[in-house]
């Protein structure tokens, strides 16, 4: 791959080598009514990527682009300069004429056309290569865009937009603001090359470009102002409504646990009040269960001795009934005049005689 002239045709290296190289370009450019730009532009190459493909040293870079095949349009001797941690190429753009194939301005009619294009080399792989982002601003209001990818170019205000993407990513785009009477042409020749001779008009022209680009530039800064005050009025609208929602939410918390605590604290005083209830029950039955334990045995020992005396009642009364069994007696028994005694352990008198009472 041939790296193809990066940002506004003024950078226009073919190094081969730098496939891999972490590039950034920026640009910031006016197209005034004469389709001439004005503003500058800035590519960047980080030294230790560059060192990776070869080029060591500043030395070595600059040898590179002044031996490149692709001639430096608007740059023609501009050299790299360097800081600690890249290679850096400014290149001031001031009333150039550009009609290449990477960036062109022109009048049509009564409308001027910018067209930007970028790595339309077709055998290249190298897609994330670092970024681009170029501003371009016109006099009058942009009146179409035409883009190989939608998202390449993004508007800023009516009449600035700005192109970017990766710094290697293909883009051929054109963008048609409408010039109306400023331009006062109808072919599409660009402008001739300025001279060292300023004319009045050239300087009238300048000094139009100049006051409607501070102008531009001063409504461009109000409306950033003011769109960075309603951020920040809405960030802070925004964070004091979230606050408030935070504090209204922690309140909420706070009660709830409050609330969950005190019911913790209440249900846990009744489970120890319940406890130490249960605690006395239990010491109470266990000392009625000892009472009955203790009271059984009195009972068991009561029952025990009235056995022992019952036995001894039994037996004694068994004794004297045996003893008394055992023992003859005599009764008298009368039939008339007749008198008869009868001795026995159970005396019984004969038929016919009556026991003498």
């Amino acid at each position: 791959m041939v790296l193809r002239k990066v940002s506004l045709g003024a950078v226009a290296i073919s190094l081969a080598l730098l496939l891999s190289a972490c590039v950034e370009v920026k640009g910031d450019i006016s197209v005034n009514s004469a389709a001439r730009l004005n503003g500058e532009i800035i590519y960047t190459l980080d030294k230790s990527f560059a060192a990776a493909a070869g080029l060591a040293s500043l030395a070595d870079l600059n040898s590179e682009a002044s031996s490149s095949e692709d001639s430096i349009e608007f740059c023609p001797g501009v050299p790299f300069i360097e800081d600690s941690t890249n290679y850096i190429l400014n290149c001031s753009l001031k009333d150039a004429l550009s009609g290449s194939d990477d960036i062109s301005a022109s009048v049509v009619g009564s409308s001027i056309v910018f067209r930007y294009k970028s790595n339309l080399d077709a055998t290249s792989d190298q897609t994330d290569f670092g970024s681009t982002s170029i501003t371009v601003r016109f006099l009058d209001p942009v009146i179409s865009i035409k883009e190989n990818k939608v998202g390449l170019v993004t508007k800023v205000d009516s009449l600035t937009y700005r192109i970017s993407g990766y710094a290697t990513e293909p883009m051929n785009i054109e963008i048609i603001a409408n010039c109306a009477s400023r331009c006062g042409m109808t072919n599409t020749v660009p402008a001739p090359e300025p001279t060292k001779t300023i004319s009045p008009t050239d300087a009238a022209i300048a000094a139009v470009d100049a006051a409607n680009k501070a102008a531009n530039e001063a409504i461009a800064a109000a409306e950033l102002r003011a769109k960075q005050e309603a951020i920040v009025k809405a960030a802070a609208d925004n964070a004091a409504a979230e606050l408030k929602a935070k504090q209204e939410a922690d309140a909420i918390v706070a009660a709830e646990v409050k609330a969950a605590a005190e019911k913790a604290a209440a249900e846990l005083k009744a489970a120890v009040e319940k406890a130490e209830a249960d605690l006395k029950a239990a010491a109470d039955l266990k000392a009625a269960a000892d009472k009955a334990i203790a009271d059984k045995a009195v009972a068991e020992k009561l029952l025990a001795d009235a056995k022992v005396a019952a036995a001894k009642i039994l037996a004694a009364a068994k004794a004297k009934a045996a003893a008394a069994a055992k023992k003859k007696t005599t009764i008298t028994c009368i039939k008339g005049k007749l008198i008869k005694k009868v001795t026995a352990v159970k005396p019984v008198c004969p038929k016919g005689y009556v026991k003498k009472k």
